[in-house]
This record gives C-alpha cells, structure tokens and sequence, in this order.
C-alpha cells in the first residue's frame, strides 16, 4: 500500500488550474464532465470546479444560490472556467436567456420567420404540449386563418352557421 500524502485542498485545486491572460478564465486542466463543467473530488463527493471556488473564494456569493433560487452563470462562457469572478448569480430565466441553447436563440428574435415584430401589439401566448409558453405571430395566425377561409370558404360559413344557431339557442 503506498503512502500519499494528500495536498491542501487549495493547493491541490490551483495545481489544477492553468490562467488564461487575454480572457481572464482560470481553465480547468483536471476531470471533466460530459458538458466541459470541471470536477474535483473532496471527501468522496464531486464538485463542480467552479461551484467549489466560488464557495472557497466568494462564499457570500455561493450562500445566496439555494434559498433564493438563483444560479451561477458563466459570464465567459467558459464551462471549463473556475475563476469565481466569471461567474454572477443570477435567476434561472436570465441564466437561460443568455445562453446559446434553441430557448435563448429564440427568445433573441425580434421577428417571425416571415418578417412580422414580436412585440406586444403582434405577438400573443401559448402552452405547448410540454407546458412551456410559445410565442406567436398574430399576422401570420391572421394570414393562415385567411387562406383557410379562401381555399374553403363553404366550411368556414358552416361553422358561422352552427355557431350563430347556438348563441340564439342559448338566448
């Protein structure tokens, strides 16, 4: 069986660390995760690197991120980063926002796929079947109706029909 000492835990994390002078990041050069997020191993548990330094150099940071529901956010962009000044507490909304996953890259558009603004007057709301909120372009959803009523106008007026028997039925 062998003898090893084990380095100081902050010694052991800054050996793993190689700084980067043009961007700042503090790169993580030691066991990574599937999505680049660094991990160091303390007392048999794994630890994001960058959750472990900001608890070990910012800890009043790190002490609002459960009771409040907020969560860190890489401002470099950097998964591999452990430097604790990259990284802002933020809520989960803003966090998403400012990413690069599809719900950020829609949430940054400023006009449907047809060139109409999504802003309050032209855009409206709904659940979709996963029970996320999806935007939508009230004059596309007005052109579509259009075309449905001109390619079939003898349904729409049934419909009318049915629908105006029903409102004097109920009155």
């Amino acid at each position: 069986m062998k003898n090893r000492t084990k380095l100081p835990l902050a010694i052991r994390f800054i050996s793993l660390i190689s700084a980067d002078k043009s961007s700042g990041c503090w790169n993580w050069l030691g066991k990574k995760d599937k999505k680049g997020y660094g991990q160091i191993d303390i007392n048999g548990r794994s630890w994001r690197t960058h959750l472990f330094s900001l608890d070990y150099f910012r800890p009043l940071e790190y002490a609002k991120l459960v009771p409040n529901k907020i969560e860190p956010d890489h401002l470099c962009r950097n998964t591999s980063c452990a430097n604790p000044y990259h990284i802002e507490m933020v809520t989960r909304h803003t966090n998403l926002i400012r990413g690069t996953s599809p719900i950020a890259i829609n949430y940054a558009k400023k006009m449907c796929i047809h060139g109409h603004p999504f802003n309050e007057k032209n855009t409206y709301y709904i659940r979709d079947k996963h029970g996320g909120v999806e935007r939508r372009c009230k004059e596309c959803n007005r052109q579509r109706a259009l075309a449905a009523y001109k390619a079939n106008p003898e349904k729409y007026r049934e419909r009318q029909r049915r629908y105006n028997e029903a409102r004097r039925g109920l009155g």
